[in-house]
């Protein structure tokens, strides 16, 4: 009895090691992508720390799925991560525009589309035309310096204390700016559609706030990587071949119904 049990051991400990060996190898084998994000939903959505959502966030999951990679979200204001993004500490940012000054590998398909809308309490008379600035004389306006194009930042210029400045480094922005327009600090504020609009039916505001007018440049951002690390190209590739294969199956199409966007 005493040699069958020691025989049944030995077999239940070999099996046990074979499990452990391929475990400790698959785990040895996940490659870890570190993904600094913030609050910009509907794009990324800090549901958690470990595991936000958003529409950036859901197609990061199937381009990388587990368990060959392992992607790691961290939380940060926007500068700090676009900042961190090109010294390597974090291995991609969600999301970014575009932008030929900024040191950054970006893929050539996956992008999300917006543009810089302005909004104001729905008693107010003002719109906006982007064919002629001086519409902005005569409104308050709240913004974030260097967000918008050359020709809108000299016209701010222009206009002195009449535009009152928020940090960029801050999380939350279109909610603080949202925010300030309906405590009437503020009369009206360029933001990106998609994340304004999102929260403004979020808190049911539809009836506090209105839409002035839009510019006439669509905004495109993706999830951008770091240049130092030796496999940004394979990953904006990666990337790039699971959005299309998304779109052609129709399941792009599906995410963006998911988080109610329009492209």
């Amino acid at each position: 009895m005493k040699q069958i049990t020691l025989k049944i051991y030995h077999r239940l400990s070999s099996v046990a090691l074979i499990i452990s060996t391929v475990l400790s190898a698959n785990t040895v084998q996940a490659e870890t992508i570190t993904v600094a994000v913030n609050e910009y939903c509907p794009i990324t959505c800090i549901i958690n720390q470990a595991k936000p959502g958003g529409l950036a966030v859901d197609v990061m999951e199937i381009a990388f799925p587990s368990p060959t990679y392992t992607l790691l979200y961290e939380e940060m204001p926007f500068m700090r991560g676009l900042q961190q993004t090109q010294e390597g500490t974090t291995t991609a940012m969600a999301t970014e525009e575009e932008d030929p000054n900024f040191n950054l590998v970006y893929p050539k398909h996956f992008r999300i589309h917006s543009k810089a809308c302005t909004y104001t309490l729905p008693n107010s008379t003002w719109r906006y035309n982007p064919d002629d600035l001086s519409s902005l004389d005569e409104v308050k306006i709240g913004m974030v310096r260097y967000y918008n194009s050359q020709k809108i930042e000299k016209k701010l210029e222009e206009l002195g204390d009449q535009v009152l400045y928020l940090a960029p480094g801050a999380s939350s922005i279109e909610l603080r700016m949202l925010q300030m327009i309906l405590s009437g600090r503020i009369d009206t504020s360029f933001l990106p559609n998609l994340a304004a609009d999102y929260l403004i039916k979020k808190n049911n505001w539809q009836d506090r706030l209105r839409k002035s007018g839009c510019g006439n440049t669509l905004y495109s951002e993706t999830v951008v990587f770091s240049p130092s690390h030796p496999k940004a190209q394979f990953y904006v590739d990666q990337l790039d071949k699971t959005y299309l294969e998304l779109v052609q199956s129709g399941r792009y199409a599906e995410l963006l119904e998911k988080y109610g966007i329009r492209q």
